[in-house]
């Protein structure tokens, strides 16, 4: 139970209160409860009365420590991806022969990785559960089709190219694996 007292100018209000206080949209200052939660940074629970008289809780978890497992395997990704994209388009004429693709395939994966990886950056700098699970579902996407690339077609790189492609989707299940377990940890 928190009591509602009159809106105020925040100015007004003592400093060392205002962590406690909390201004909502229908204008009612309320107390808040801030839990001490082993692992976390910041955990809010505030208690608001409606408009109708309602009580309505808003759970606000901001940048837990658990979450930052999460935090460094999208970033592991990011960086990945980015190197491999910028290794492609700017290593194409070079690796096209010993991988056996042609350039043109290796220009437009590393075209295509460079912004997956800025959206993963951009990503990992405030997680959310349903752009962390697209990330996720896209590394598991890679994983498949190297596999029915590697198993299906054989013969459509050379042996450097289909070791390159086996180590590269090894990294890419190890950060999907990572960034799994990340989220389940985080529940963001």
């Amino acid at each position: 139970e928190t009591s509602a007292r009159p809106a105020s100018s925040s100015w007004l209000r003592p400093r060392a209160c205002r962590h406690c206080l909390s201004s909502v949209p229908n204008g009612v200052i309320t107390e808040s409860y801030r839990p001490e939660v082993p692992g976390t940074i910041t955990c809010q629970v505030i208690a608001v009365t409606t408009s109708l008289g309602e009580p309505f809780q808003a759970i606000e978890l901001s940048h837990r420590k658990d979450s930052a497992m999460l935090t460094r395997s999208l970033r592991a990704n990011a960086a990945f991806s980015a190197a491999s994209g910028l290794g492609l388009l700017l290593g194409s004429s070079l690796l096209a022969t010993p991988f056996g693709a042609p350039r043109v395939s290796l220009i437009a994966i590393g075209a295509m990785l460079l912004p997956f990886a800025a959206f993963v950056w951009w990503v990992s700098t405030t997680p959310r559960r349903g752009l962390v699970s697209l990330i996720i579902a896209g590394d598991i996407a890679w994983v498949v089709s190297a596999i029915v690339l590697i198993a299906g077609f054989p013969q459509a790189l050379s042996t450097l190219g289909v070791w390159a492609l086996i180590v590269a989707t090894i990294v890419v299940a190890d950060l999907a694996i990572a960034q799994g377990v990340g989220l389940r940890r985080a529940r963001t």
